[in-house]
């Protein structure tokens, strides 16, 4: 009796350090977004950057590459009648692998030498790059940028 405690004892420790570990970072960077002021939802009302979003996210699911869309917004300006919202997009993927092969993805889809050269410099060190968290890729915009990135980083390993 005493052993067949053991050994179920052993395996439960087993099961609670695989489901720990099989954990991506998306839970951990909800948590600094919301923390932070930030809302999860399902749409956007920015119409450039949702539909490079979701261009994106159809380019690798043509090539078979799963990955789920967040969007997170905030109040940028409230003025009454007049808001305006700031927007993160943030492609979590099942694993790191599978991050890396849609970032190759990518990288095949550029016409431009000299713009897949610089890419394929950004890929190559991508687990440094501020925008790569784990198994979750921000993707960058033009302005506002910095205080995304701090949330997204900031339980990076």
């Amino acid at each position: 009796m005493k052993t067949c405690k053991r050994i179920f004892a052993v395996l439960l420790l087993l099961s609670c350090v695989f489901v720990l570990a099989s954990c991506g970072t998306f839970s951990g960077i909800k948590k600094n977004f919301t923390d932070a002021g930030w809302t999860l939802v399902e749409l956007s009302e920015d119409e450039e950057e949702a539909k490079t979003a979701t261009a994106v996210v159809a380019h690798l699911e043509e090539a078979d590459i799963t990955c789920t869309l967040h969007i997170f917004k905030k109040d940028l300006l409230d003025l009454g009648a007049l808001t305006q919202y700031q927007f993160a997009y943030i492609l979590e993927f099942n694993s790191d692998s599978d991050l890396d092969n849609a970032l190759e993805e990518i990288v095949e889809g550029i016409d431009s030498a000299a713009v897949r050269g610089l890419v394929e410099g950004l890929v190559e060190d991508a687990q440094n790059s501020d925008y790569i968290n784990g198994n979750c890729f921000l993707l960058p915009s033009l302005i506002n940028n910095s205080e995304k990135v701090e949330l997204f980083i900031k339980n990076k390993p």
